[in-house]
């Protein structure tokens, strides 16, 4: 999973008052209405076509789990708390849910999905933006209680986040996410809520977090699999490209006390692998692995200077301790022809050609980033500075090496891990107040940008 952080900026806290009931529309601390973000186009080129690529886009073929499983390349997996790395990791569509399932064991994991009923269905998918009849189950996917770590009670129980798919062409078409935490409209507990104080490791680690994501694994190991940063001719150095079509329909912060967070966000994943550093741990001591994490659109509850708040160039290092501390490039999307900046180093880590971070409901936006190798030679710098507990520019060669490998410099060892859109909820006030997000994606592609 891509981790629960939210913005470095943010804090903590706990309490508030919960929502008598749920309105298709986003709410800032003065419980006014936001309006949708007006129509604006940027126009972004057509990704190329062909080899050394993957590209998922909806449309009317996608009628069944066997086709997704064609375009994901394995088999799909459904579930909540996913920790089984043979099937987590295999090639493949995974929908994952991260969060507590409630009357059920506190370290409970690989939990079922269920298609959940039509109702509740109806009332999710209406605050996505991407409308799709209630007949079509098997492409509906909401965390279910059939599991032997829950009670007998809550086997029957489901909801109330979703994952859905909707295969028509076009923009009528995409990927429905609803993530929700806090109380229900009818004032009852979800089956799958937000992670308490305690967090998923019981010491606080991903803390009042819940999340959904849609990925899709690949097979890095290989012959074929995915050189972004390699030219498919010559094998020269060019820049990856993460091309995606995102929307959001609807967000609920509600209006938390003083000093509490609540924060709600839709973002890009992908990872990139070095092969021979993972195939060969040749006295490699690092990861192999650099992961990035675009915020695609964030909605907080009394913020609306995002300028002055997280400053859209600002980029920053971090890693994941609940996916073995892998490292992670996270940072917001600027406007495009802008080029998000480590706010430490000042180095250089990715640029935008597409929309920037939203903050406000729209509907079919691309979102278009650009990593030069170079600019990933600078992730790696940073990630080793940061294990030699030194400035990035003390960084050497042989740091480097022993980081990521003898070919670390070598655009055609890196190929992609994985790629994924989620939504994440941090509410620290989950037991009594209530915050979603509806949102959808209908694109989703990682290739090289020539």
């Amino acid at each position: 999973m891509a981790g629960l952080a939210i913005l470095a900026a943010c804090g903590g806290g706990g309490g508030g008052t919960p929502q008598a009931t749920e309105q298709p529309a986003t709410t800032d601390t003065a419980g006014t209405s936001v309006t949708p973000a007006a129509d604006e186009t940027i126009a972004v080129p057509e990704p190329r076509s062909g080899a050394n690529l993957f590209d998922f886009a909806v449309d009317a073929s996608l009628s069944s789990v066997a086709e997704l499983e064609r375009v994901g390349g394995g088999n799909l997996l459904a579930e909540w708390n996913p920790r089984n790395p043979a099937t987590a990791l295999a090639p493949g569509m995974k929908v994952s849910f991260f969060g507590s399932a409630s009357a059920c064991a506190a370290d409970a994991s690989n939990g079922p999905t269920v298609a959940g009923s039509d109702d509740a269905f109806a009332g999710a998918q209406a605050l996505t933006g991407v409308a799709m009849p209630t007949g079509r189950s098997a492409l509906r996917w909401t965390p279910g209680g059939a599991h032997a770590a829950c009670d007998a009670a809550a086997q029957s129980d489901s909801g109330p986040s979703w994952v859905y798919v909707n295969p028509r062409a076009g923009t009528a078409g995409g990927v429905g996410m609803f993530t929700r935490s806090g109380p229900l409209a009818s004032g009852g507990r979800p089956f799958f809520a937000a992670y308490g104080a305690g967090g998923v490791d019981g010491h606080g680690l991903n803390a009042h977090g819940l999340s959904s994501f849609v990925a899709f694994r690949r097979p890095w190991y290989a012959e074929d699999a995915v050189r972004p940063f390699a030219a498919s001719t010559d094998g020269q150095a060019t820049s990856a490209r993460v091309l995606s079509r995102q929307s959001v329909g609807a967000a609920q912060l509600g209006t938390p006390p003083s000093g509490q967070t609540v924060q709600v966000k839709q973002q890009v994943v992908v990872e990139f692998i070095n092969t021979a550093c993972q195939k060969s741990g040749s006295g490699a001591t690092g990861p192999c692995q650099i992961q990035y994490l675009f915020n695609t659109a964030v909605y907080r509850a009394g913020v609306t200077d995002w300028d002055r708040f997280a400053p859209p160039r600002e980029g920053w290092l971090w890693f994941d301790a609940d996916q073995g501390s892998v490292p992670i490039v996270e940072g917001q999307v600027p406007s495009p022809g802008q080029t998000v900046l480590d706010k430490t180093s000042g180095l250089a880590l990715f640029a935008s050609a597409g929309h920037p971070t939203q903050h406000q409901p729209f509907s079919d936006r691309p979102f278009d980033l650009r990593i030069s190798f170079d600019q990933l030679g600078n992730a790696m710098r940073l990630v080793a500075a940061s294990k030699a507990r030194v400035a990035p520019g003390q960084v050497g060669e042989q740091a480097l090496r022993e980081t990521f490998g003898a070919r670390w410099n070598d655009p055609t060892a890196w190929t992609l891990v994985h790629a994924a859109v989620g939504q994440e909820v941090y509410n620290d006030g989950a037991a009594v107040r209530a915050a979603w997000l509806g949102g959808s994606f209908r694109r989703l592609h990682v290739g090289s940008v020539n």
